[in-house]
């Protein structure tokens, strides 16, 4: 529409987005555990990530991942998989 802005839709993405966050959880700390269950489970670091705040928490890990479900059952953590 000619004389009307529309507003940016990635901003508003970007402002909704953050209502759905509820803590942030830095990773710093995790890495060097990541990295080490990333070896012994062989699986990627960055998924070790997920699973290791899901451990910390107390969460369970909700993932389409079903070898990341699986290893997180074994490893005692619940996990929520796709049918």
């Amino acid at each position: 529409m000619p004389g009307k802005e529309l507003p940016n839709v990635s901003i508003l993405q970007t402002e909704y987005s953050g209502t759905l966050v509820d803590e942030f959880a830095p990773i710093k700390e995790s890495r060097l555990e990541a990295m080490n269950d990333a070896i012994r489970l062989g699986h990627s670091a960055y998924d070790m990530l997920y699973l290791i705040l899901a451990r910390k928490m107390g969460a369970t890990l909700v993932t389409l991942d079903r070898r990341l479900g699986a290893i997180a059952r074994k490893e005692g953590i619940d996990a929520v998989l796709p049918e």
